[in-house]
């Protein structure tokens, strides 16, 4: 068991409530943009070069697969913030993005 003196403890619980506020802030970044169709794009090209939607990041060579698999934590840590925040904006970013699909394919 760790045993923090009163100085330590005070640092502590000011770099918790830093970290609750910084989640906070970005929490309302993601709201903020999931606004806006422009910005759901956006969060969908993020995703997309994350390689967190559809992409097995498996290849012949161990060294590019180590690296594919470093971009898609990247990935599915935006997707899980995502989904964290607004599990119905994430669905309407994925939904805008394969109706757009659609219309190109027309």
């Amino acid at each position: 068991m760790t045993v923090y003196d009163g100085d330590e403890k005070a640092k502590y619980r000011k770099a918790q409530k830093k970290e609750k506020q910084r989640k906070a802030q970005l929490d309302r970044a993601v709201t903020a943009m999931l606004q806006h169709e422009d910005t759901r794009a956006y969060l969908y090209w993020l995703l997309e070069i994350g390689k967190a939607i559809g992409i097995n990041p498996f290849t012949a060579n161990a060294l590019t697969t180590s690296f594919a698999c470093g971009e898609q934590n990247v990935g599915q840590q935006i997707m899980a913030h995502l989904i964290e925040v607004s599990p119905d904006g994430f669905i309407r970013v994925l939904k805008e993005q394969e109706d757009a699909g659609r219309d190109d394919d027309d």
